[in-house]
């Protein structure tokens, strides 16, 4: 097929769309902050840092063998090299079919991960020239990148409007998850980044990702707790609570609806934020087909948006709950033990990590590979009558290690599954994404007192799934509606 380009009038219109919504924005979220943020608070604490640190140095076990891993891949060294684009262009699929250009996509995600690996590497050795590589990755974007697309509402030659650049949004998403974790290290434990440099870093977080983030607010799954996540840790680097309480408001109306509880009722609730722009979303027929469940099917306790798509985007969303529920705690928002999410943590990672623990056993007894078995019509044990069994690669084997530290090592609580998987695929590696190095960061550390939790930030809501506060992505749509906010 021949390659197509988007032509210079649609351009014209899509850059006229998103200088509308990044006005309206700013208009919201350039006002003085009311909130004094921890820093470094994007998940992990300075007390954390210290605490990694300690343990590497000392070769402590697991961590001394994370880090290991860790500063065995390129992106940890000194010596990488960024690859910036002035236009970041990833498409699904079906956007690749169609023939749109693509650019920076994997170069974005490595970039970001890198910054924070190597933000990591220098807390550990206190060798500035790590620090100053991950600024210079840093830099260079903020230099370079000048425009995201995203083609809200959609092309029309793509499959239901679907937006041309949908996976942009993701991309943006994941960097706000690893390459912000990294900024927020360097920043507070290192001081050779100019504030020039910082405000340019600033002002495309501003002006470049909140805009894709916030635009087309449909979906859920793992790509929505990754947009709550990325909100928030933008919220936190800009010390702005009005962008920090919108992100923590995404995580709550997100994770409500990520995981089906038998409490819910007959099936999972969808999530209240959304701008649907369809009647269909929410009705029964809908959240079956979301949930990729065979028609009159019941759902199961503990069942997780994705786990009929595959294990690997189930457990994407696992992780990226557990991330945004951490950087709460440091900042004195208790998440985790919310009586509304409590439940859907333990039960959901039991039920999933169950699943991979008998596909681990499969592997074993079989000698088939992962991919094996999830193209095989073996199914696990306790399955969901839905679509067949399906692996999703090797993020399957992540987004475990906080949540559990959590629960587990800091109150007790008894999750057999999922400490078992945690302990078959220790240390856990890093595959991109945002589940990152996760037995360096946060194995077997309960007692660590990297916080203290104050009162919750929404108080006296009674009911923190719906909200009546305008938030900023009602000021984008101009509705107010807290049913849909």
């Amino acid at each position: 097929m021949m390659l197509k380009t988007i032509k210079k009038n649609k351009s014209l219109i899509f850059i006229l769309v998103f200088a509308l919504i990044g006005s309206v924005v700013l208009l919201r979220l350039n006002a003085a902050p009311a909130t004094t943020f921890k820093h470094p608070g994007i998940l992990l604490s300075q007390n954390r840092l210290d605490f990694i640190k300690d343990k590497v140095n000392s070769n402590q076990e697991p961590w001394k063998s994370a880090y290991d891993q860790l500063a065995s891949t390129s992106a940890s060294n000194y010596t990488y090299t960024a690859s910036p684009v002035t236009e970041l262009k990833c498409s699904t699929s079906l956007g690749i079919n169609e023939g749109f250009e693509q650019a920076g996509c994997s170069e974005f995600n490595a970039n970001s991960a890198a910054v924070y690996t190597q933000s990591l590497r220098f807390i550990v050795t206190g060798d500035d020239r790590y620090a100053q590589s991950a600024i210079d990755i840093m830099n260079q974007w903020a230099d370079t990148l000048t425009y995201i697309p995203y083609d809200f509402p959609g092309d029309p030659d793509l499959s239901n409007g679907w937006p041309a650049y949908w996976q942009n949004k993701l991309l943006v998403g994941w960097s706000a998850e690893s390459m912000l974790r990294g900024a927020e290290i360097l920043r507070y434990n290192y001081s050779g980044w100019d504030q020039s440099d910082i405000d340019k870093f600033e002002t495309m977080l501003r002006n470049l990702y909140l805009p894709v983030l916030m635009s087309d607010r449909t979906g859920n799954g793992n790509g929505g707790v990754t947009w709550a996540e990325a909100v928030t840790n933008i919220g936190i680097f800009l010390d702005d609570s009005a962008i920090y309480e919108e992100g923590i408001n995404m995580w709550r109306h997100r994770s409500s609806a990520i995981v089906y509880l038998d409490r819910d009722g007959s099936q999972p609730a969808y999530p209240k934020d959304l701008e649907t722009g369809k009647n269909t979303y929410g009705t029964p027929d809908y959240i079956r087909q979301l949930w990729r469940m065979q028609s009159g099917e019941s759902f199961i306790d503990g069942q997780e948006q994705e786990t009929c798509r595959d294990m690997g985007h189930t457990m994407m969303g696992f992780g990226a709950m557990a991330n945004t529920a951490e950087t709460a705690r440091i900042q004195g928002l208790d998440l985790y033990n919310d009586p509304e999410y409590k439940d859907r943590f333990i039960k959901g990672l039991e039920l999933n990590t169950d699943y991979i623990n008998q596909m681990l056993d499969r592997m074993n007894s079989t000698g088939q590979s992962m991919s094996q078995v999830g193209d095989s019509n073996w199914i696990p044990s306790g399955w969901p009558n839905c679509n067949d069994f399906k692996d999703g690669g090797s993020s399957a084997y992540l987004g475990a290690e906080i949540a559990y530290n959590h629960y587990a090592n800091r109150m007790g609580e008894s999750l057999p599954n999922t400490k078992k998987l945690i302990e078959r695929v220790r240390p856990q590696k890093s595959y991109g994404n945002h589940m990152l190095w996760e037995t360096l960061t946060h194995a077997e550390s309960g007692s660590l007192n990297d916080t203290s939790i104050v009162q919750e930030r929404f108080p006296g809501d009674p009911n923190p799934r719906v909200t009546g506060k305008s938030y900023w992505g009602a000021a984008i749509h101009g509705n107010g509606d807290p049913a849909r906010h």
